[in-house]
């Protein structure tokens, strides 16, 4: 987490003009936040009836589909929305996460009415200001 909290980080799926721009994204940020987001969907699905994880179901779904094919981002978001549970928006959830640098930092406090107050920030590795680059990221907490 610590190189996508500096100010100079970038988003895992970014727009590739030219084919030597490509392994430059092949880094620590990508496979580290990429995995770390898929940890997060796939213990947020949960289950299904038959005990198994719906972020596997969706996984074993999008390689039949895309065994000889070409894919892109979205097609593996479609497919771990079909084995999502009803009501849920994989592709909603992981955008945010895909397509903007950085992580959130939440922070929770309660005001004078003891009714919670939450808000997310960007973090920034030795920033004490706010940052305002980014967008808010969908946090699944609880299903």
């Amino acid at each position: 987490m610590v190189p996508d909290s500096a100010p100079s980080s970038h988003p895992i799926s970014v727009d590739v003009e030219r084919p030597e721009d490509i392994s430059g994204l092949f880094d620590t940020i990508s496979y580290r936040k990429g995995s770390s987001i898929n940890y997060m969907m796939e213990n947020f699905m949960g289950r299904n009836d038959k005990g198994e994880k719906n972020f596997n179901e969706g996984i074993k779904m999008y390689i039949d589909d895309y065994v000889y094919n070409n894919a892109e981002m979205i097609d593996l978001f479609d497919s771990l929305n079909k084995a999502a549970p009803d009501g849920m928006n994989v592709t909603e959830i992981m955008l945010t996460w895909t397509k903007q640098m950085g992580f959130p930092y939440v922070n929770v406090s309660r005001d004078k009415d003891n009714n919670l107050v939450i808000k997310q920030d960007r973090f920034l590795r030795g920033k004490k200001e706010k940052s305002t680059d980014c967008d808010s990221a969908l946090i699944p907490l609880l299903r």
